[in-house]
């Protein structure tokens, strides 16, 4: 079985001759305490003598009327970010409202494997005015590929495209599909 530590003596933090600490220590120490916030700890001659208090008094005024700046700066920054976002996501609304293109909302992959018929009413709801298809006939029994199956979807002649990407409204849209060969 493992032995226990010997105990450790309790180690006490105290200053015994405060008398000769000199003036500039007790001033650093006062500051500390104002600026902290804890006017108890001050050394009792500043604190009795009236000029004394009023100077503590006047730093600690000073003291927290910086913090009282600091927090409003950082509201004003706060603020203006939230603006500047604002205003950046409305003008990108407004640009996107006045070039007369309209969004897809489908990537190529998302139209892929579909019924035909539910990718054409799918681009023309979107608001797409020139939508084809093109059938593939390569079906020989249906059982690997559906027939109307979409094989590939071109907008402007981009068969990789993604959701977020705008184009006009008259684009050349091409749906391919598979079918039996007749």
């Amino acid at each position: 079985m493992a032995e226990k530590g010997k105990k450790i003596p309790k180690r006490r933090l105290s200053i015994e001759n405060i008398s000769n600490r000199t003036e500039e220590e007790k001033g650093f120490d006062d500051m500390v305490a104002i600026t902290l916030g804890d006017k108890s700890k001050l050394s009792d001659a500043k604190t009795t003598d009236p000029s004394n208090k009023k100077l503590l008094d006047s730093f600690g005024d000073v003291i927290s009327k910086d913090v009282h700046k600091r927090k409003i700066l950082k509201i004003i920054a706060v603020i203006c970010i939230a603006v500047a976002v604002t205003v950046g996501v409305g003008f990108e609304y407004y640009r996107e409202q006045t070039d007369g293109k309209i969004r897809v909302n489908y990537s190529a992959e998302d139209l892929v494997g579909e019924d035909y018929k539910a990718v054409v009413r799918k681009l023309e709801k979107q608001g797409f005015t020139n939508v084809e298809t093109e059938a593939i006939d390569d079906l020989v029994t249906g059982w690997v590929t559906e027939e109307g199956e979409v094989e590939a979807v071109e907008i402007d002649g981009d068969d990789d495209f993604s959701s977020n990407l705008r184009y006009y409204p008259d684009a050349e849209v091409i749906v391919k599909y598979h079918t039996f060969d007749n």
